[in-house]
């Protein structure tokens, strides 16, 4: 039997059952068999599933719902507890602030009265030791007024003597001609020494004007760049790396072609790619020339005379020179300002300039030994003595360092009352640039003459100033007058210096 569901006299009708539709269900259902209660059975179990399963969500979702609540009430309570924690935070960090302003001015405070205290102690100190100075000073110059007075004194007893001999010996025309002779002969050697001093001063305006010119432009630029450097980290960034570089291929330098070449190129590449970048260039351009003065300095001091290291700085500089010309310049002005017999130039020292003022001015190294100061200054002028003489390696390149400077070097520091260290500059210079001059300049007769003229004055006939040397320099005079005779004796043939001509 089909089963056909039974309908509602009004299907929209959705009230409670009324009695009439209860009569018609019963009759209804009194007609149904058993198959067909059996499937309306199974779909009310079907519809009471359904409609368990529905309640069992509703109170999931209740539950879901109950939980989310929950979890927002407790974000809400420990959002509250940690602006609590937050504020209680900021109070102790606000105290902690005012008890540490209050302590970094009591810390002043403190400083002030100490700096204060020194300052007070310090100028009642130097009181005491000027007065004890100028005590010290009035005792010496009445002890010296003492002795003045003796000898004046004694002078007068003595002259009155001589005048009385004179007299009583009858000798008055004699002595007169004599007197007469020795004037003459005084007054030429005064003028020769005037006409010296004359040639002396006008080399050394012309030294520091030199030295002038090189400071004036070359420094005011470099202090323009380095400011500029630290105010850029980028540039500034840049700068640290070339220089590492820089300073690790100059101290993996060797006296051979191969490598001279690749530390050229790698120098090359790095100067063209910061060419565009005037300040980084220049900046790099004098930390190069500045690095090789001080690898010259670094390599002579481990053995004095040997000069390899010198020839090979020499190539660098003179290959570099040919595609930046501007590194001339930064070579002159450490080399010049490192060591001022490079111009040549000799300092004096002036009235109240102290020992270490002069020194510094002179080149010397805080607390630098004097033989480890000669060492120095014998590096950096074998260094520019090799830059005067290299010939490159590379075809079609020109040295921009001339060989005539070498000439007027040796002129000028004849012209120049020697110094102690005179002989060790001129034995180091002649030694590496000799060979050259000899070959290159164009009147080899005159360098045979310079070189005759320090074989006179070192050997054979020196002047009172030269022979003065001796006492202060004697090993150095005997050496270089070995050398200088030993040139002459063999027709200005000068030995071989090792290292002249990389591998």
């Amino acid at each position: 039997m089909s089963f056909e569901p039974y309908e509602y006299d009004d299907p929209n009708d959705k009230g409670p059952l009324t009695q009439n539709d209860l009569d018609a269900l019963y009759s209804y259902c009194f007609k149904l068999d058993n198959e067909t209660i059996v499937e309306m059975k199974k779909r009310a179990m079907e519809a009471s599933e359904k409609f368990q399963e529905e309640l069992v969500q509703d109170q999931l979702d209740a539950r879901e719902q109950v939980r989310r609540y929950v979890l927002v009430e407790l974000r809400k309570e420990r959002q509250e507890q940690w602006d609590r924690v937050q504020e209680e935070f900021d109070r102790i960090h606000e105290q902690f602030e005012d008890e540490r302003r209050q302590l970094r001015e009591l810390y002043h405070q403190r400083e002030t009265y100490f700096r204060n205290a020194y300052e007070q102690l310090a100028r009642e100190e130097r009181e005491a030791a000027e007065a004890q100075q100028r005590a010290q000073k009035e005792a010496e110059e009445r002890e010296r007024l003492k002795r003045e007075e003796e000898e004046r004194v004694k002078k007068d007893t003595e002259e009155r003597l001589r005048r009385e001999t004179e007299e009583r010996l009858r000798r008055e025309a004699e002595e007169l001609a004599k007197r007469e002779a020795e004037e003459r002969a005084k007054k030429e050697l005064e003028a020769k020494r005037q006409a010296e001093e004359a040639n002396r001063k006008a080399a050394l305006s012309i030294a520091q004007k030199t030295l002038m010119v090189y400071e004036e432009i070359y420094k005011n630029r470099l202090k323009l760049v380095k400011e500029k450097l630290t105010d850029n980290q980028h540039l500034k960034n840049s700068a640290f790396q070339h220089i590492k570089l820089v300073r690790l291929r100059l101290n993996q330098l060797t006296n051979t072609r191969d490598s001279i070449l690749n530390i050229v190129n790698e120098f090359t590449q790095i100067l063209r790619n910061v060419r565009t970048t005037n300040d980084l260039y220049n900046y790099l351009l004098n930390y190069v020339a500045e690095n090789v003065v001080s690898q010259a300095e670094v390599e002579a001091s481990t053995s004095p005379t040997h000069y390899s290291a010198a020839y090979k700085l020499a190539h660098i500089c003179v290959l570099l020179n040919s595609q930046h010309p501007d590194l001339i310049h930064y070579m002159m002005l450490h080399l010049a300002t490192r060591c001022p017999y490079v111009i040549p130039l000799y300092h004096i020292q002036q009235p109240g300039q102290s020992i270490q003022q002069y020194n510094e001015i002179i080149g010397y190294k805080k607390d630098e030994e004097e033989d480890k100061y000669i060492g120095r200054m014998q590096a950096i002028v074998a260094l520019y003595a090799a830059l005067l003489q290299t010939t490159p390696f590379v075809p079609n390149v020109q040295n921009d360092y001339s060989i005539e400077d070498a000439w007027r070097w040796l002129s000028k520091i004849a012209n120049i009352t020697p110094r102690p260290i005179t002989p060790y500059l001129v034995y180091t210079f002649l030694q590496i640039v000799g060979p050259k001059l000899i070959e290159s300049y164009p009147y080899p007769n005159q360098t045979q003459k310079l070189i005759r003229t320090y074989y006179n004055r070192y050997y054979l006939k020196p002047p009172k100033e030269y022979a003065d040397l001796k006492k202060e320099s004697a090993a150095a005079i005997a050496r270089l007058q070995t050398f200088l005779m030993d040139l002459v004796n063999n027709n200005f043939r000068f030995p071989e210096s090792p290292g002249r001509v990389p591998n």
